[in-house]
C-alpha cells in the first residue's frame, strides 16, 4: 500500500493529538483518495518502531486520535496514499487535545446528586470525554477497540433502583450524533467486576435503569463513548424513584386558602 510517502515533524504540546486531513484527491484520476500514516518518536526511523500506524484512516476527509505522547518530544510523521497505484493531494493539520479531565480516573470521580424522576432531567450534568484516556481495566461489556475514553462520577443510592438518563450526545471531533456506554461499580474498580455494564444504551438520547442498589451505599459510574477514535459531549442525570410510590410514604401537602401559591408538582413517571 505504501509506495509514496512524505515526512513532517512536530513537537508534542499535549499527551494526545488529533491528526486531521481533508480534500484528499488522487492526482492521477481526480477521484477521492485516502491516507495512511506512521508516527515515530525521536530520530529518523531507520529500523525504528512506530508509536502509531495505520494504512488507511478514512476517505477524502478523516481524522485519527493518537495517544501516549510525551510533551516536549519531537515526533516524525510519515504520510502516504492509501492504495498502491496513485498519488494524493490533501490538506492536513495536527491538533492539540486538551489536558486530561479531572475525573479521568475513578479515584477522582465527581459526586453527582440524585434528581427527581421524569422523561427529562430536571437538572443536568454537562460531561465531555475530550482528552480522557482508557482506565484499567477495560469495561467488560465494551467490544475490542470500542472504548478508549472514559470519565468517572459517583453517587449515593437512595433506593434499590435509579435511572441513568442522557441527552444531546455528539462527537466533539465532528458534528455527528453519538452514543455512550456505562459501567457501574461499588468501589474503585482496580481488578473489580462491574455490577452492570452496557456498551451503548441509545443514540443522542438514552436511559437505563440501574438495579440491585443498596440505599445509602456509594457507587462509581464510568461513562464512555461507544465508538473508538472519538470523544463525546453530553448531558446526563441520575434520577431517584418517586418517594411516594407507596401509601406508607405519602407526601404531606399543605392546605391553603384561595389560589395555590406553592403548588405541589406531582409525577407518575
Amino acid at each position: 500500500d505504501n509506495n509514496d510517502d512524505t515526512w513532517y515533524s512536530f513537537t508534542a504540546q499535549t499527551q494526545s493529538i488529533l491528526l486531521r486531513y481533508s480534500n484528499a484527491v488522487q492526482t492521477i484520476t481526480g477521484s477521492f483518495g485516502g491516507l495512511g500514516y506512521a508516527l515515530y518518536n525521536g530520530n529518523c526511523p531507520t529500523n525504528a518502531t512506530t508509536v502509531s500506524c495505520s494504512s488507511g484512516v478514512g476517505f477524502s476527509n478523516s481524522y485519527q486520535i493518537i495517544n501516549g505522547l510525551t510533551i516536549g518530544n519531537t515526533y516524525l510523521l510519515r504520510l502516504f496514499s492509501d492504495g498502491i497505484n496513485n498519488y494524493v493531494s490533501f490538506d492536513f493539520c495536527v491538533q492539540d487535545v486538551p489536558a486530561l479531565p479531572v475525573n479521568d480516573e475513578c479515584t477522582n470521580a465527581i459526586p453527582v446528586p440524585l434528581t427527581l424522576p421524569g422523561t427529562l432531567c430536571v437538572s443536568t450534568v454537562t460531561a465531555n470525554t475530550t482528552g480522557s484516556t482508557l482506565s484499567v481495566n477495560s469495561p467488560a461489556c465494551a467490544s475490542v477497540g470500542s472504548n478508549n475514553d472514559d470519565i468517572w462520577y459517583s453517587f449515593i443510592a437512595s433506593a434499590n433502583t435509579a435511572i441513568l438518563r442522557y441527552s444531546n450526545c455528539f462527537e466533539t471531533t465532528s458534528t455527528s450524533g453519538a452514543s455512550i456506554g456505562y459501567s457501574l461499580y461499588n468501589a474503585c474498580p482496580a481488578n473489580s467486576t462491574s455490577l452492570a455494564c452496557t456498551n451503548s444504551f441509545g443514540f443522542v438520547n438514552g436511559f437505563v435503569t440501574l438495579s440491585g442498589l443498596t440505599p445509602g451505599n456509594s457507587y462509581f459510574l464510568r461513562l464512555f463513548g461507544s465508538n473508538a477514535n472519538n470523544y463525546v459531549t453530553f448531558n446526563f442525570c441520575i434520577q431517584t424513584p418517586l418517594p411516594n410510590d407507596e401509601c406508607i410514604n405519602a407526601l404531606n401537602i399543605p392546605v391553603t386558602n384561595g389560589f395555590c401559591n406553592t403548588p405541589v408538582i406531582g409525577s407518575l413517571n
